[in-house]
């Protein structure tokens, strides 16, 4: 007998399994400066990321972000026989979130979502008394709060296409970090 009820239970736990849903998905796109205040001159540049979503019902999914990419930044001096120069900003986020998903016309879902997240931003400037100025690195870090918004659509049997933006919130500074892009996504 106790047979029988490990077996039922065993494939009532595959069962289970198969009512949860996945997803892994890739995204790319621009990227504006972290600090809208700090880099006054910065200019957008390219970003990537990797999103992993585990959904909660029809409504509800939790999701961990990481992205990468770079924007540039006109570094000004006081001296004026030195030219501003451009210095490129790379930049390193992760982020844990819970969305809330919405379902629209046309299969199309939209979702939206916040969170707890850490950035870590580093530049090579450019010191010319400096023996090796690649080696010399300047690094920001902090706390931040990501806000998420998707637009997909399932576009082929698992896999959902559609538009992926976010911007952040640090304690210190104020809104930055504006990102958007296309995302493609696979469900498991």
């Amino acid at each position: 007998m106790k047979k029988i009820v490990y077996f039922i239970l065993f494939f009532a736990s595959l069962q289970a399994g198969y009512g949860q849903h996945y997803d892994i998905g890739l995204h790319g796109g621009l990227l504006t400066p972290i600090d809208f205040f700090n880099y006054q001159g910065g200019s957008i540049g390219p970003q990537a990321g990797i999103s992993f979503t585990y959904h909660i019902g029809e409504k509800l999914a939790i999701s961990s972000d990481f992205l990468v990419g770079h924007f540039g930044n006109r570094n000004s001096t006081s001296n004026s026989l030195v030219p501003e120069e451009f210095t490129k900003v790379h930049l390193n986020t992760f982020g844990l979130l819970i969305h809330r998903k919405f379902q629209l016309a046309n299969q199309w879902v939209i979702s939206v979502g916040t969170g707890v997240g850490y950035y870590l931003e580093h530049t090579n400037p450019r010191n010319p008394t400096s023996q090796n100025p690649t080696l010399e690195k300047e690094y920001v870090r902090d706390f931040t709060m990501p806000f998420r918004g998707r637009l997909s659509k399932e576009f082929a049997p698992n896999l959902r296409g559609g538009i992926h933006s976010g911007i952040y919130l640090t304690p210190f500074y104020s809104l930055g970090g504006f990102h958007l892009g296309p995302e493609i996504s696979y469900r498991f």
